[in-house]
C-alpha cells in the first residue's frame, strides 16, 4: 500500500505525542518529590496541632484553612522551578514537530501561572477535604483527631503522586497547545494506553485553538457507566486524574 506525505507526516506527529508523554513521565518523578516534601511537612503541623486537647472541630476548621493559607508562598517556591523547567523543554519538542520557534514569553507565562493555579488548588483543596473531614467525623460522633489524622496520612501515599501526574501531563499538553495555536495549528485529540470510554470518545477530534474539547457540565459519551462531571471547559488533556492523551497539530 501506498504511504502518502500526509500519512507520514501524521505518524510523525503522533511519534512526538509519544516523546511529549514520555518527557511528563519523566518530570512526574522529580514533581512528586518536591511534592512529597511539602506533603511530609504538612501532615507534620497537622499532627502537632491535633494533639492539642483543647481543639475543637469547629476550631480545626478554622485553624486548616488559615495554615493552608500561610503555606501557599512555599508550596509555589516547591514547584515553580520544576514547572519552568518541563514548560521549556516541553516547548522545544512541539515546536520542533511543527517547524517553528516556541513563542517563549507565552511559555514563561504558562508556567507562572500554573504554578499559581496549583498552589491555589493544592491549599484549598486540602483545607476543605480535612475541614469535610473533621465535619463528617464529629457529626457521626467519632473523634475528629482520629479520623483526621489517618486521612492526613493516606496522603502521604497519595496525594503527591496523584497531583504529580496530573500537573505533568497537564504542563505538556498546555504547552503543546500554545504552541500549535500560536502557529495557526488546530488541535486533534490522541489517546494512549487503554483508554477510558471517556477519552476514547474524544479521539481524533479536532478543535480550533480557541475551542474546548468538552464544555462544562456533564459529558456522557457511549459506554461510560456514570456522566464525568466537567467543572470547567478542558482545552487539552488531562481530562480526569490518570488521563495521559495527547493533543497533535491538525
Amino acid at each position: 500500500m501506498m504511504t502518502t506525505t500526509a500519512t507520514k507526516t501524521s505518524r510523525l506527529l503522533y511519534r512526538s505525542a509519544s516523546s511529549r508523554r514520555r518527557l511528563a513521565e519523566n518530570y512526574k518523578a522529580a514533581i512528586r518529590r518536591k511534592l512529597q516534601g511539602i506533603v511530609n511537612a504538612d501532615a507534620n503541623a497537622i499532627k502537632r496541632k491535633l494533639g492539642d486537647n483543647t481543639l475543637t472541630a469547629a476550631g480545626f476548621q478554622v485553624w486548616i484553612e488559615k495554615y493552608f493559607g500561610d503555606r501557599q508562598s512555599a508550596t509555589r517556591r516547591a514547584v515553580a522551578g520544576v514547572f519552568a523547567a518541563l514548560a521549556t523543554e516541553a516547548a522545544k519538542i512541539a515546536a520542533a514537530e511543527i517547524k517553528t520557534d516556541p513563542p517563549k514569553d507565552r511559555v514563561s507565562g504558562f508556567a507562572d501561572g500554573a504554578a499559581n493555579r496549583f498552589t491555589n488548588r493544592w491549599a484549598t483543596g486540602g483545607a476543605a477535604q480535612l475541614q469535610r473531614v473533621a465535619a463528617d467525623a464529629e457529626a457521626a460522633g467519632e473523634d475528629f483527631r482520629e479520623v483526621v489524622s489517618e486521612r492526613v496520612g493516606q496522603w502521604g501515599e497519595r496525594r503527591a503522586g496523584k497531583a504529580a501526574r496530573r500537573e505533568s501531563h497537564g504542563i505538556v499538553n498546555g504547552i503543546a497547545r500554545i504552541v500549535f495555536t500560536a502557529a495557526g495549528y488546530s488541535l486533534i485529540w490522541v489517546t494512549a494506553g487503554d483508554p477510558c470510554p471517556f477519552c476514547d470518545a474524544l479521539n481524533g477530534v479536532r478543535v480550533g485553538g480557541a475551542e474546548a474539547f468538552v464544555g462544562s457540565g456533564k459529558f456522557d459519551p457511549a459506554g461510560a457507566n456514570a456522566p464525568l462531571k466537567v467543572r470547567n471547559p478542558v482545552l487539552n488533556p488531562p481530562l480526569h486524574d490518570g488521563c495521559i492523551c495527547s493533543i497533535v497539530a491538525g
